[in-house]
């Protein structure tokens, strides 16, 4: 394996390079993905079936706790903001050459639930300031 490269990365290269084998298997015979590759793939999908969910239930919550339309949306819009700051970290630390991990993952959601959660303090602040 290469330096920086997981055992997913050398999985995927091999099973592409075994195409031509596969082919000339007789009928019955396969080669599948299996071990932890397999088991990788079938957590993110089940982790992506739940995204769409996931985000019309904060935008459900949001508008209960807001109750403004410009507050959600200026709640929402700074949730990108997290990206910005959890990518400079992910770079000083040489991952851009692996895969996001299940780790780097969180700390991107983290990063941006943490802005929203400010920014929700913040509408809160600034609507009692207005009373």
């Amino acid at each position: 394996m290469l330096p920086g490269s997981t055992g997913n990365d050398a999985a995927t290269k091999i099973y592409s390079e075994l195409e031509p084998l596969k082919n000339t298997l007789p009928f019955g015979y396969s080669i599948d993905i299996g071990g932890a590759l397999e088991r990788s793939n079938k957590g993110s999908s089940q982790v992506l079936k739940i995204v769409p969910f996931m985000l019309i239930l904060i935008v459900v919550l949001l508008m209960f706790q807001l109750q403004n339309i410009k507050r959600i949306v200026i709640t929402l819009l700074t949730a990108q903001l997290g990206i910005i700051g959890v990518s400079p970290a992910l770079l000083l630390f040489n991952t851009r050459r692996n895969p996001l991990t299940g780790c780097q993952l969180l700390s991107f959601r983290v990063g941006s639930w943490t802005l929203c959660e400010t920014t929700i303090i913040d509408n809160s602040q600034v609507s009692f300031a207005e009373y």
